[in-house]
């Protein structure tokens, strides 16, 4: 977290190469890796694959007695983690990770209610095999904290801020990489609920919107209302709104976010361009390497005596993708008069903080 971890001073490769306790929470932490194999298709560059894979990798062999419910429950944990597996059986398609993807399904398909054309995802408090429930709101911490819609596991409640927009986006982008008809046929039927459960009103503000909470039961914007920001009747324009009117456009389309992504122009060029800066050299490949020249400039303590410039030696090791340095060290060999040879070098071991990146 690098709103906790010193990076200012520690620098971002000691936050890259440190290993933490995994959080078990795909709500918190499983989109980010659905970026980086969405970037691996583009720019093959493998540590986006390596990290995503990894991740998920992790992830999986830990569900479910590792998982942990949100705040607000269990359901979302099981929406969020299906994009990103639908991404991986894209780049790297095994039977291993469509297992994972299968199981991720199966799982939020145990929170399924249908009727009729139309079929929903209710939310889940606890599951047996989890790693803990989540807390739901008494009179004296009623509002006090992010809760869950429900106060029991068979209320029919619905949350469209939380479960239902990334269930909607998973099932269908996983549909889509496996032709599955059962999963298509639970998006187009979560899709029939959706449309049937927007907001009808003359004010042009709020027609179309989509309320948080939804009892299907009742038919009505409905729920447990205890929590601090986010209540049953709240519309997020910027969030649940967005997921759901795009993977419904998409629909329209007949298109995939994956398909679309793919349309996007080439961004291998730009890898090209900042790797070396934002993320130079993640693995060295042994040989070192030594780069010398001649310069006048006096931040680098030339001249020589006698001379219009000094000779500065560079030496570092090259780096895995075979284009790249780390260098080490760096050190005028003949500074100019008056400045003693440990003012005009540079080392990485006993400088660690100075350049970082370098």
């Amino acid at each position: 977290n690098l709103v906790t971890q010193p990076l200012g001073t520690e620098g971002w490769r000691n936050i890259f190469n440190s290993v933490g306790t995994p959080d078990y929470s795909p709500h918190y932490e499983s989109y980010i890796w659905a970026v980086y194999l969405w970037g691996y298709s583009h720019s093959q560059y493998a540590p986006l694959l390596e990290r995503a894979q990894e991740a998920l990798s992790v992830m999986m062999e830990g569900y479910p007695a590792k998982w942990i419910p949100t705040a607000n429950g269990i359901a979302m944990q099981r929406a969020r983690i299906i994009l990103p597996l639908a991404f991986l059986v894209r780049v790297n398609d095994t039977e291993l990770h469509r297992q994972w993807l299968t199981t991720a399904v199966d799982g939020l398909l145990t929170r399924l209610r249908c009727k009729n054309t139309w079929c929903t995802f209710i939310e889940e408090l606890s599951c047996p095999g989890w790693g803990g429930t989540t807390r739901v709101p008494d009179n004296d911490n009623y509002g006090t904290f992010e809760a869950p819609l429900n106060q029991e596991n068979d209320d029919p409640v619905s949350d469209l801020l939380y479960t239902t927009n990334f269930a909607l986006l998973g099932l269908h982008e996983a549909a889509a990489v496996t032709n599955n008809a059962t999963i298509k046929d639970v998006e187009n039927k979560l899709a029939d609920f959706l449309v049937r459960a927007q907001a009808r009103s003359t004010d042009h503000l709020v027609d179309g919107a989509f309320c948080r909470a939804f009892d299907h039961e009742l038919w009505e914007v409905w729920g447990s209302d205890g929590d601090l920001g986010w209540g049953a009747w709240s519309v997020e324009s910027g969030w649940t709104q967005s997921w759901l009117t795009i993977v419904l456009g998409m629909r329209q389309l007949n298109t995939s976010l994956w398909d679309l992504g793919q349309t996007i122009p080439d961004i291998a060029p730009d890898f090209d361009s900042w790797i070396p800066t934002m993320l130079p050299c993640l693995r060295l490949s042994g040989p070192n390497v030594t780069y010398s020249f001649a310069t006048p400039l006096q931040t680098l303590c030339a001249p020589a005596p006698g001379q219009s410039s000094s000779t500065v030696v560079y030496e570092g090791e090259m780096c895995a993708d075979g284009k790249n340095v780390l260098w080490n060290t760096i050190r005028t060999v003949d500074p100019r008069p008056g400045l003693d040879p440990s003012e005009c070098s540079w080392s990485r071991t006993k400088n660690p903080g100075d350049v970082p990146a370098f």
